[in-house]
């Protein structure tokens, strides 16, 4: 019943917009910056139809809508994407079929180090300072080097354009317990524009059983201490200055973050007076300039990035009456590990010529230390040479490019890539393209070392880098009118990865070893309407994996469907209504037993749909909006192995909080 419910909003959520939309799109003309400007993996700045590659652009409009505090917020109502949640690891992605290990995410061009399981914690990356996102399918490992073979995502941080001096303050309540508080100043001087963000998100934790609370409450020493959803703490600042005059740009940026994660145990029988709790801490310091030099014809572009994380584990040993804890004695329990990346990469490129050439040089210095890694210290450098070119002739683009590397670790491949997009008209593309991807074992996978009494898990230095195939093929058929933009896009797609890298077990020690191959194939359909009143877009996917560990088994592919239908409604120019619907298709998994057998596992499909109110007053200096999260009210599924459903916590796979409801409100001066 819960389920029609949700339903019936969203139909008639749905119906009142496209009725309304009928009504105004003749009085209402559609502005001019449609073709929205894409810049990622690009020779220059370019209209995304014009883009020779499939992008995903995720505007401020939907950013704006206040029901995504973060990337993984975002990025789970993607039809492409499917999003998992751990608790210490946090949110990571699967982007078509392939996992986020093979994704690269770039914040203004600078990658974002400190891979957890492999994968970027995509709930640390907020939202509040981007001004929109941009999603490349398929390989740019000649533009951006390592890990970007399934995809690249790159975050535009939203840019300072005044030289007036401005504040504006932010706060997020949330039913679950989340309490988020957002500060900027901007200002400028000159040629010179500062920008700063503050940022503090705090989660109290969430189980199921929890009653609610407007405010947070002190943590109970009984067995509610424990959380199905750890309680989180999340610091964060970056200070920018931007610096232009006449042809030059410079940007420049420090930025520091910090989260902290609280696991607390169950008190311990018999007594049930102590219990031990962990302590997770981030720490994140980013520096970073960018040098943008151009005229007419030419522009030289530079970015320098100093990169450093920092995770830290503690466990302590609680007494829950007199509230004491001490630090546990034992070797595995603490961890400290330390990532640092310095990146320099220049590079030069043409414009408005008959062929566009792009070259550049992109050297990268990698660090980790810690107890768990060999000699307590490993690095690795990186030397890149990158070219694009690209000539139109008549109604062709083509586009070939090539990467050359050379790793002080490990043996590089080679990298190429060439696009081509047939133009058969103003209304209808076709583009198809072939690149190859790679990514390069991480120094963990080279060098871990973890040896005790219980563990004993080694790196490989002689592994091989991931290196992946990619075929593309899509055709877009566009109308635009003076009203509105509508387009349908149709694609497929099919990657072969081949060297994955995974611990294999010998005896009982576990080591990295370039194991299986990996093979996706699938196939996307878009529709979106676009104008100044309306937004409408949804979205259809077919996605199977494969996976090959012995060269004598044969490739089964396990296919899953995702379903989309977002729709960004402005009523009136102070009133907006954001929906966005997603239908997550029964998908498929592979689970490893204690004893090491491997079963296959199914999780259910489910819905998600959030729906959000945006009312603006006072000339956009205050802005409020309601919402109500996850309407479907999903918590957990249980996996479906065989003809039996598993009902214990550790075969259920954590969803979200169960419906939620929301405020923000926004002031700016």
């Amino acid at each position: 019943m819960k389920y029609c419910y949700a339903i019936l909003i969203l139909i008639s959520s749905f119906n009142l917009c496209a009725k309304d939309f009928k009504q105004r799109v003749d009085s209402i003309k559609i502005k001019k910056d449609l073709d929205e400007v894409v810049v990622t993996g690009q020779l220059n700045p370019i209209e995304k139809n014009n883009a020779i590659q499939d992008i995903i652009i995720i505007n401020n409009k939907t950013i704006k809508s206040n029901l995504f505090n973060n990337l993984g917020d975002l990025l789970k109502y993607q039809t492409i994407f499917n999003l998992s949640n751990d608790n210490i690891l946090g949110s990571s992605i699967l982007m078509q079929g392939v996992s986020g290990q093979n994704v690269k995410i770039l914040i203004d061009g600078v990658p974002v180090i400190g891979r957890l399981n492999g994968n970027i914690d995509v709930s640390q990356i907020n939202l509040s300072n981007i001004d929109k996102i941009e999603i490349i399918k398929g390989p740019l490992s000649v533009n951006y080097g390592s890990d970007a073979l399934a995809g690249t995502i790159n975050l535009i941080s939203k840019k300072v354009i005044s030289n007036k001096l401005n504040f504006s303050f932010k706060n997020y309540y949330e039913s679950v317990g989340k309490y988020n508080l957002d500060f900027v100043i901007n200002f400028g001087y000159k040629k010179h524009k500062f920008s700063s963000i503050f940022q503090r998100n705090f989660f109290s934790g969430w189980s199921k059983n929890d009653a609610f609370s407007l405010l947070p409450q002190k943590s109970v020493a009984d067995t509610n201490r424990f959380k199905d959803w750890n309680p989180k703490l999340q610091l964060s600042n970056k200070t920018t200055h931007v610096y232009k005059y006449k042809n030059l740009n410079i940007r420049s940026y420090g930025e520091y973050f910090y989260e902290k994660i609280t696991n607390r145990g169950r008190p311990l029988s018999p007594y049930f007076i102590n219990a031990f709790d962990d302590y997770y801490y981030t720490f994140r310091k980013n520096l970073g300039s960018e040098l943008i030099i151009q005229n007419k014809k030419h522009k030289l572009q530079s970015v320098f990035a100093l990169n450093q994380f920092k995770r830290v584990k503690n466990t302590y040993y609680k007494d829950l009456i007199t509230l004491s804890e001490n630090l546990v004695d034992n070797r595995s329990d603490q961890d400290t590990s330390l990532f640092n990346m310095f990146m320099a990469k220049s590079w030069f490129s043409s414009k408005k010529q008959f062929i566009n050439y792009q070259i550049g040089l992109d050297i990268i210095y990698e660090t980790a230390s810690g107890q768990r890694i060999a000699d307590n210290t490993q690095y690795q450098t990186d030397y890149s040479f990158f070219s694009n070119a690209e000539v139109n002739i008549k109604n062709l683009d083509i586009r070939p490019g090539l990467r050359v590397i050379y790793n002080t670790k490990y043996k590089a491949p080679l990298i190429p890539s060439l696009n081509l997009m047939l133009k058969l008209n103003e209304n209808f593309q076709i583009r198809s393209s072939y690149a190859k991807g790679y990514r390069a074992p991480s120094l963990k996978e080279l060098f871990f070392e973890f040896i005790d009494i219980n563990h004993y898990i080694v790196g490989n230095p002689n592994l091989s880098a991931e290196k992946g195939d990619n075929y593309r093929f899509s055709s877009t058929y566009s109308i635009k009118s003076k009203n509105y933009k509508s387009s349908i896009k149709g694609s497929v797609f099919y990657n072969n990865i081949k060297d994955k890298i995974d611990l294999y077990k010998i005896s009982d020690q576990y080591v990295y070893f370039n194991l299986y191959e990996l093979k996706t194939i699938g196939g996307n359909i878009d529709v979106s309407l676009l104008s100044n009143a309306i937004s409408i877009n949804t979205s259809v996917s077919h996605i199977g994996r494969s996976n090959k560990i012995n060269s004598n088994d044969p490739f089964k592919y396990i296919f899953s469907s995702n379903y989309t239908l977002n729709c960004i409604y402005e009523i009136n120019p102070k009133l907006t209504l954001n929906i966005f619907y997603k239908y997550n298709g029964e998908k498929t998994e592979f689970i490893t037993l204690e004893n090491d057998d491997i079963i296959e596992t199914k999780r259910k499909a489910y819905n998600a749909l959030d729906i959000s109110i945006n009312q603006i007053y006072l000339n956009n200096k205050l802005k409020l909006s309601f919402g109500i999260k996850n309407i479907f009210d999903v918590t957990d599924l249980s996996f479906k192995s065989g003809s039996s459903v598993h009902s214990n916590s550790n075969n259920k796979l954590s969803i979200g909080y169960g419906r939620t409801y929301f405020s923000t409100l926004s002031i700016s001066l």
